[in-house]
């Protein structure tokens, strides 16, 4: 868990920080993760930190309610000092390479048409 974060105690939640500027709630997880929940506004960031038990007010107000992304270390480092966008790109998968000898090879039947 990053230095900035508060930290809490928690079955599952590790620490939160929350961006007001941005509407952005870090939570970590115990269970290594980090993840950035997007346009929390600032009602539901001071209820989360004021939750008697932060699991369920995540579980009932912030799971599943708002855009989120992972995020790695680098990626709150960089979040946090202000150097990249609020949530990190995502992966690129490559295509896949599909070549008509591949398709011909798949699929016999095609060798009627081509």
């Amino acid at each position: 868990m990053h230095p900035n974060f508060t930290p809490v105690s928690s079955s599952n939640i590790d620490g939160y920080l929350y961006m007001p500027d941005r509407k952005i709630l870090l939570i970590a997880f115990k269970s290594g993760g980090t993840y950035a929940y997007e346009d929390v506004e600032q009602p539901v960031a001071t209820g989360f930190a004021q939750a008697s038990s932060k699991g369920k007010f995540f579980q009932s107000d912030i799971k599943d309610r708002y855009a989120t992304s992972k995020l790695d270390d680098m990626a709150v480092a960089n979040l946090l000092g202000g150097m990249g966008a609020s949530v990190p790109p995502q992966p690129r998968r490559k295509a896949p390479r599909v070549t008509l000898q591949s398709l011909l090879s798949r699929y016999p039947m095609l060798n009627a048409v081509f």
